[in-house]
């Protein structure tokens, strides 16, 4: 009986022309999705950087809208509880119950210093009255307000200075009998009402009135002097 012969080199044959090429990306395809990385990588990079300065932006404007509500908040305070006290500077001298002009308080511009009430001083248990001395002035482009712990100058007393807010300029305006003025000379009375112009670097112009004393001001006279 003749053995059968089994071949299989044509299997080996099937077995090879069946297989796979190995999977891989060409030099081509690798440099295409470089540059789509680095381009998304850059426009990322603008998000963020646009964001992280809108963020900075918001944040100076808001503080610098609170450092205009408190300067406002002393104006009001000071403004709204002045009296016509005269102010002893000397021996024998003595200074207006309110002095407004250029340099005052050694200024950069218009500076103002005048006596308030309304300072608190429980029993009396301090060694002052309820009366203290109040001015303001600009200096190095910002406001000042300079708070004495006396009504009368003393030039051996500091006062106490606390920067407000940027401010380029003031104009102060001055409504009595009737009419507005750029003006105020009465060494011993106050007006009935004050009114700031203020020139701020950020925010502009902004203008408040202030009713010192006597009943609200008459319609239609808010003209400018």
């Amino acid at each position: 009986m003749r053995a059968t012969r089994v071949t299989v080199s044509s299997h080996r044959r099937m077995g090879m022309s069946t297989r796979t090429p190995a999977a891989g990306f060409t030099l081509l395809e690798m440099l295409v999705a470089i540059a789509v990385f680095a381009m998304l990588s850059v426009m990322s990079q603008q998000v963020v950087s646009g964001v992280m300065q809108a963020d900075s932006i918001s944040e100076q404007q808001h503080s610098e809208l609170q450092a205009l509500q408190q300067m406002m908040q002393h104006l009001t305070h000071d403004l709204t509880q002045m009296i016509p006290k005269t102010v002893r500077s000397g021996p024998a001298g003595r200074e207006a119950a309110l002095l407004v002009g250029n340099g005052v308080l050694g200024s950069q511009g218009v500076g103002l210093r005048f006596t308030r009430g309304g300072v608190v001083n429980p029993h009396m248990m301090q060694a002052r009255s309820h009366f203290t001395q109040v001015g303001y002035r600009i200096a190095e482009g910002k406001l000042e307000r300079w708070l004495w712990p006396q009504t009368d100058l003393d030039s051996r007393v500091t006062p106490q200075v606390q920067v407000l807010a940027p401010v380029n300029a003031l104009r102060v305006q001055f409504y009595d009998n009737g009419r507005w003025s750029g003006q105020w000379s009465s060494p011993q009375a106050i007006p009935q009402a004050i009114r700031i112009t203020f020139d701020f670097p950020q925010l502009g112009t902004i203008e408040r009135v202030w009713l010192l004393r006597g009943a609200l001001l008459p319609s239609g006279r808010g003209g400018r002097a």
